[in-house]
């Protein structure tokens, strides 16, 4: 019976705090089922913990065994109900937190792109430019500091450095070019963020578009809408 309480009391504190610490490591599965195993090699056996797995600021409370997997579509030793994904769920909705540390790195993130470009131009530069953190993309880039057109041919302007974050879900619009004798026509169509990726090279460390315009972010700063496209050839 004290067993039980303390396991209650536990997690009646986990669920009452504002943000937490979670646990750095990573989903690993084989043909019994999932467990989590931290950097060092250790995992979490008879225990709750908040993980936040696709490192995306939010963690999720999951029960594993004594075997150190983790419990899922069950209700755990304790009483508590888990969901199919192994998540801490009253009533149905699962119970989350926020870390206390949202970023997977120590990165400066532009968070206001209209600061340093007057038409938010983002240019996508180096190797490996692009890395995937669950529900957003990392992308490294140069951004126009200025406020014309933001062409890096133009003499005289000034770059800065900085990661920017694209959510997997914001609003793409690529543009393409197609040729007549006497013109060059662009049109814009819908894409995904991972199609726009394959599109525009930046997947396999090339980059072929025209730079990232007419940003729109959240009040966090990452992109949910941009515009791009293929460059003009001549």
């Amino acid at each position: 019976m004290f067993k039980k309480m303390a396991t209650v009391l536990s997690v009646a504190v986990l669920a009452a705090a504002a943000s937490i610490t979670a646990q750095a490591g990573v989903w690993k599965q084989d043909n019994v089922g999932w467990w989590w195993q931290n950097d060092d090699g250790s995992y979490p056996v008879s225990k709750w913990e908040w993980l936040d797995g696709n490192q995306d600021g939010v963690a999720e409370c999951y029960y594993f065994n004594a075997d150190g997997y983790m419990l899922a579509n069950t209700v755990t030793p304790d009483g508590y109900t888990v969901d199919a994904n192994g998540a801490w769920v009253v009533n149905g909705t699962v119970q989350v937190k926020t870390t206390q540390k949202d970023k997977p790195n120590s990165h400066t993130y532009c968070k206001n792109l209209m600061a340093h470009s007057s038409n938010h131009h983002a240019y996508p530069i180096g190797e490996q430019r692009v890395k995937d953190y669950g529900s957003y993309y990392e992308i490294r880039t140069e951004i126009y500091n200025g406020t014309s057109d933001g062409q890096p041919e133009l003499r005289g302007v000034s770059w800065v450095t900085e990661y920017i974050r694209i959510r997997k879900d914001a609003k793409v619009s690529w543009g393409d070019v197609s040729y007549t004798k006497t013109n060059c026509i662009h049109t814009y169509r819908d894409v995904t963020v991972d199609e726009y990726l394959e599109l525009s090279g930046l997947q396999s460390d090339k980059y072929y578009g025209q730079g990232i315009a007419n940003v729109v972010q959240d009040e966090d700063g990452y992109i949910i809408s941009f515009v791009d496209g293929v460059p003009i050839a001549g």
